[in-house]
């Protein structure tokens, strides 16, 4: 998938596109596990982030709520998969803040 293909789907299912508001509010509620996982995003207090790793690959999404914000990382380098995650967070951080 693409760079641009990942943000449109991640903004269809932000936006209600893909899922009703309410099973998305369902969703994405903060829970009760302590990373906060949930359909497949982790919820930080101001944006969502995603991670995926292969053989071969690996990529990363920050995105914010609203979805108008984000930061799409992928590599085929999946060896330097907890730099290339460190990274996708800062670049998000240094952009938009927290």
């Amino acid at each position: 998938m693409s760079n641009d293909d990942l943000y449109k789907v991640s903004l269809d299912l932000l936006n209600g596109k893909l899922l009703s508001s309410q099973n998305k509010d369902i969703i994405y509620a903060p829970g009760n596990n302590t990373s906060h996982y949930r359909g497949g995003l982790y919820t930080k207090n101001n944006h969502y982030e995603s991670n995926g790793n292969g053989y071969g690959y690996c990529n990363f999404l920050r995105i914010s709520k609203d979805g108008q914000n984000a930061v799409i990382l992928q590599s085929t380098d999946s060896s330097r998969y907890g730099d290339l995650s460190n990274s996708a967070d800062k670049i998000y951080a240094d952009l938009f803040g927290k």
